[in-house]
């Protein structure tokens, strides 16, 4: 029995030289809603512009339209129906990223996740900060400029140990280096 794929404007077939394999669609009595959903996407209408169903046992789609290549039984695999087509350019860039997608929901999913430090990076006004999440304050030690809020007088120095407290209304302790409390006084 010859294999052809039965996607809509595709002209794979058996007989070509490649790297081409062709699964059989579901059955209908087995799975029917999944054989719905392959024939839907296969894109083909009858000549009277009815819907296609397939009527042969033996009908086929080409493993150029699977994201990896090949069907999954997992309903939340890309793979489960076909997804790329000729088409659309970007449908074989959008099977890859729902491929990523769906890897990275499994590797969570079963611990798979080599190392489980959750980083975020935190946006301050002087710039950004990786924050492990293990305490409530930001240090703050190359920071180039500093506004003293009293006489709108900017400083250049070096903050060295700065702990902001977010979410409070206190008062910021910081430890400025001797020069820069000198030039200030010197200002006020």
């Amino acid at each position: 029995m010859p294999k052809i794929c039965s996607v809509g404007g595709c002209t794979n077939h058996h007989m070509q030289k490649g790297n081409l394999s062709f699964f059989k669609f579901p059955q209908a009595e087995k799975d029917p809603e999944r054989r719905a959903r392959w024939v839907r996407v296969c894109g083909r209408q009858n000549l009277d512009g009815s819907e296609w169903i397939p009527t042969a046992k033996y009908v086929y789609i080409c493993s150029q339209h699977f994201v990896s290549g090949k069907p999954n039984s997992d309903p939340d695999h890309p793979d489960y129906i076909p997804s790329i087509f000729l088409r659309t350019a970007e449908s074989s860039l959008h099977g890859a990223k729902r491929l990523n997608r769906y890897n990275s929901a499994q590797k969570r999913r079963f611990g798979l996740v080599t190392d489980n430090k959750v980083t975020k990076k935190r946006k301050t006004e002087f710039g950004e900060k990786e924050d492990s999440g293990d305490n409530d304050s930001l240090t703050i030690s190359d920071v180039e400029v500093m506004e003293a809020n009293d006489d709108a007088v900017t400083t250049t120095s070096e903050i060295v140990n700065c702990t902001i407290v977010e979410d409070k209304q206190e008062d910021v302790g910081c430890t400025i280096p001797d020069q820069v409390t000198e030039r200030q006084n010197a200002n006020g």
